[in-house]
């Protein structure tokens, strides 16, 4: 959030956005930034106006310049202009407080309960690959998501490592498509 804009909490933006007009950046129609948006727009109760630039750079030049107060980003990305002042953070939107930023609340214990959208990352081969591959592959995410170096240099990149088997894996991606499907069709988001 632009620190102009008299806006602590959750709660404030909520009430804010129910009063006035309130704007958004995100790095382009359909990406994470417009559909967490979207989410916390529709647990929220309230409409927020969609902002699309291209690409996250160009949004974050006119987030700091005020010429849009509000946006969904990664954390890690926004962090140095929130230590410095430039910016001011609401929220994130993991379930959890970042491990970076732990002074900063959730959403979802900011009033929003359940609120989580989250940039995550899998690892994916092509359909017919042999299972023992597949297995081979899984074993080795799940030993490297142990080694220690690897954890604490994610972990200063502001990302938390979790591995999963397949059948997780699986399992919440279908879980995530379901979620972002509705957000996405009560928005009307169309692909470009």
């Amino acid at each position: 959030m632009h620190p102009s804009l008299p806006l602590h909490t959750v709660a404030d933006v909520i009430k804010y956005a129910r009063d006035k007009k309130l704007n958004y950046a995100s790095a382009g129609p359909g990406g994470p930034q417009h559909v967490a948006a979207e989410l916390f727009s529709s647990m929220a109760g309230i409409q927020m106006v969609h902002v699309p630039y291209k690409g996250e750079a160009n949004a974050i030049t006119d987030l700091l310049g005020n010429q849009v107060p509000l946006m969904f980003s990664n954390l890690p990305t926004l962090l140095p202009y929130i230590r410095s002042g430039k910016l001011r953070a609401i929220a994130v939107s993991s379930l959890e407080r970042a491990s970076s930023a732990p002074t900063i609340p959730t959403v979802s214990e900011s009033g929003l309960r359940g609120f989580e959208a989250l940039t995550w990352f899998g690892l994916y081969a092509p359909a017919g690959t042999p299972p023992e591959i597949l297995h081979r592959l899984e074993q080795a995410v799940k030993l490297a998501s142990t080694d220690t170096t690897l954890r604490e240099k994610m972990t200063l990149q502001g990302l938390k490592v979790e591995g999963s088997d397949t059948p997780a894996f699986k399992q919440y991606m279908q879980s995530e498509g379901v979620k972002w499907g509705k957000i996405v069709s009560q928005a009307g988001i169309k692909p470009e």
